[in-house]
């Protein structure tokens, strides 16, 4: 669906008795809200200030796909802290650019929408399904964007938190290098699959078609993703960044970095100070003081796992 102008949001799903803040979303009369963009300060943010706008092309959509991936991290400790989630887009642009917070896939993926509208793409929101569950597959709630330019059409993905680097070419069928990781889409039927190379092995990241979403499909995927019991990311601490030769992930109090040959470095069993030390030296996000120690209660020192997300 195309960006339309508006200004708008509403709240769905009742706080009622939960001790949960209602998830704000935004109004679909409003379609994106890109007109509430502040491209200039997102520029900045990711380290962009002089892009040259004038050619929404291959090379613009490399450079901002990348430089957004390697600033803004995947991390959803809104939800552990049971706030809210916002799709709107002067919300999201607050947390993410303004506070140099990270945020999950719809909140990253409407605001990288939304800069693309900006800059002259034109861009499809789509649903993709991640991984795989035998027997029982995962709902289509993951965010991503099929992005339409001067020389070409690609799929764009920086909120998945372990995926792409940067646009990947629609074409199916052929591996391509993103400095030392390499991906691939597969048809399947209507389908396409996106896979991931680690090592000698071949991942399923997700699958998705190309039918374009409206604001009220992506507000309802962010409803069950941020407050749904099955949903990864409503009972575990999860931040993941891609940084060139290595992808940075803590899921609760284990702290991995991990190679493109599948190899990785743990820290496990982190405590309070650790954990902390960790939101700011590897992925650059600082906390207030009572939203640490609020972290730290209730992350529980468990096994994680990321089946149905990133």
């Amino acid at each position: 669906m195309e960006s339309s102008p508006g200004a708008a949001a509403r709240s769905v799903g009742p706080a009622g008795g939960s001790g949960k803040e209602a998830v704000v979303v935004a109004d679909a009369g409003d379609e994106w809200g890109v007109r509430h963009l502040d491209v200039d300060a997102y520029l900045a943010r990711v380290g962009l200030p002089d892009l040259d706008r004038a050619r929404p092309d291959e090379r613009t959509l490399r450079l901002l796909h990348r430089a957004h991936v390697e600033t803004i991290p995947f991390e959803n400790i809104d939800i552990v802290l049971g706030r809210g989630v916002s799709t709107s887009i002067p919300e999201v642009q607050d947390r993410l650019v303004t506070s140099q917070r990270g945020g999950y896939c719809h909140q990253q993926g409407l605001l990288f929408g939304a800069v693309l509208d900006k800059l002259g793409y034109r861009v499809r929101r789509l649903l993709a399904r991640p991984r795989e569950r035998p027997g029982r597959p995962w709902p289509r709630t993951h965010l991503t964007l099929h992005a339409f330019g001067a020389d070409g059409d690609w799929l764009a993905d920086v909120g998945f938190g372990a995926g792409l680097l940067e646009p990947l070419p629609m074409a199916a069928g052929v591996w391509r290098t993103q400095g030392d990781w390499a991906f691939r889409l597969d048809a399947e039927g209507e389908d396409r699959r996106l896979m991931e190379r680690l090592g000698a092995s071949e991942n399923l990241l997700y699958s998705f078609s190309g039918i374009p979403q409206c604001a009220a499909d992506v507000d309802a995927a962010n409803y069950y993703t941020s407050t749904h019991p099955d949903s990864p990311f409503t009972g575990q601490l999860v931040v993941m960044q891609r940084r060139g030769g290595e992808l940075r992930r803590l899921l609760n109090r284990e702290y991995s970095r991990i190679a493109p040959d599948g190899s990785s470095t743990r820290m496990g069993h982190l405590d309070d100070d650790e954990l902390a030390a960790v939101l700011v030296e590897q992925f650059g996000l600082k906390l207030d003081a009572q939203e640490a120690c609020e972290l730290a209660a209730r992350v529980r020192d468990t096994r994680s796992s990321l089946a149905g997300g990133p």
